[in-house]
């Protein structure tokens, strides 16, 4: 039998936190994205990366 992992298998290191906006109603108006703007949310760096490798 194999003892089960105390930790998640897909977690990787947070380097930085950038602010990202958010809008409701947000629509795309020539070429950029415009809305209401709500507020920021704090983020992950990684998590805006595309080429992060979960499992």
């Amino acid at each position: 039998m194999s003892k089960p992992k105390d930790y998640p298998s897909n977690v990787f290191p947070i380097t930085k936190i950038v602010k990202v906006p958010v809008y409701s109603n947000p629509r795309y108006e020539d070429g950029k994205i415009t809305g209401d703007l709500e507020g920021y949310i704090d983020t992950p760096i990684e998590w805006l990366q595309e080429d992060k490798k979960i499992h």
